[in-house]
């Protein structure tokens, strides 16, 4: 239950700074996806189940405050918190490094998958310039970005004896 109020608390939280963050904060026209971030965190270090579970909610919650293409975000986002928590015993969770990678390659997947499966998006936007001009600087800045919430994400609960309650 403990893990459950933490992890939707996140969530929360990384939801209200995503909208109120101004899209030219730190590159012009790029912004962290920090609820991708988070979702992909939460699959890495508990595992298939919460990481759909908590990426079937943020693709909820994203939809609703993006409106009509929000059936995608819900698709995009279940489908990489899956695939994060399928890796989750493939690595240790001391190690920030990987998190940041898988980070990287996840934002990549995911734009590129809103891009293709929205029809106004697919026919209106060249995509080699998409990647260069904002899906390769938005999937550096998450990798970044994960690095440290990973580590903190990850110190928090190291210090926690009662990990699995």
């Amino acid at each position: 239950m403990k893990k459950f109020l933490v992890n939707i608390s996140l969530l929360l939280v990384f939801l209200v700074f995503q909208l109120i963050i101004p899209p030219d904060f730190i590159f012009t026209g790029v912004k962290p996806d920090l609820l991708l971030i988070l979702i992909v965190i939460i699959g890495l270090y508990w595992g298939i189940y919460d990481g759909v579970g908590f990426a079937f909610l943020a693709g909820i919650i994203q939809g609703v405050f993006l409106g009509n293409s929000g059936i995608i975000y819900v698709a995009v986002k279940t489908l990489s918190g899956g695939l994060a928590g399928f890796m989750e015993k493939y690595y240790f969770k001391e190690k920030p490094v990987f998190p940041s990678l898988l980070v990287f390659a996840f934002t990549f997947l995911h734009e590129t998958l809103v891009i293709l499966l929205s029809e106004t998006m697919l026919f209106n936007i060249n995509y080699f310039r998409a990647l260069r001009v904002m899906i390769l600087p938005e999937a550096l800045l998450n990798a970044v970005i994960a690095f440290f919430i990973y580590y903190l994400y990850n110190r928090y609960w190291q210090g926690r004896r009662d990990i699995y309650g």
